[in-house]
């Protein structure tokens, strides 16, 4: 019987924790894309594949609200799990010679990080295009998001022909014009 009490009150006194659990570094960084489920010449046009973007954190699904943009196609849909965002389209993907997807740098984890750098991937048809890129920095921006377009004069009317966003330092970038 002694060595009953003696083994129960080691257990007890072994087993409790004397102090709060301690935590982690403190996350002061936004999600990051680690990997996109196709490959730039991946042939998605007239599927319905869907497209997975993968990160290294889990994302805040209600900051992907408005955050999706596909450039000249809005018959899609989104799906946050976790470290995923899925997108896949209603009917089919459309066939242009290229689809563009951009993700804003207002996605954010659970603790409101945002991303440092927005997301632009580009399918293609197959078809050869032209890879002429701009360039530049926005100065005094303090870490905030600005949208930057690129237009073309044709007959005294500017055209939208692309839009992006600053990163964390204020760079940008077009792609592909």
């Amino acid at each position: 019987m002694k060595y009953y009490l003696a083994l129960l009150l080691f257990i007890f006194i072994g087993c409790a924790a004397q102090m709060a659990p301690k935590g982690g570094p403190i996350d002061n960084e936004g999600p990051k894309l680690i990997e996109v489920s196709h490959s730039f010449d991946s042939n998605i046009f007239n599927t319905n594949e869907e497209i997975i973007f993968y990160f290294n954190e889990f994302v805040n699904p209600l900051s992907i609200v408005n955050s999706i943009k596909i450039i000249n196609f809005i018959d899609f849909d989104y799906q946050v799990r976790g470290k995923k965002i899925i997108i896949r389209p209603n009917k089919k993907w459309p066939n242009y010679k290229m689809i563009k997807i951009n993700i804003s740098r207002n996605v954010s984890d659970f603790n409101g990080n945002n991303m440092d750098d927005p997301i632009q991937i580009l399918f293609s048809n197959g078809k050869l295009l032209s890879n002429n890129k701009i360039f530049g920095r926005l100065i005094n921006t303090n870490d905030a998001i600005f949208n930057i377009g690129a237009y073309s004069l044709i007959d005294s009317s500017y055209l939208l022909i692309d839009k992006t966003e600053s990163n964390k330092e204020g760079n940008f970038k077009f792609q592909y014009l």
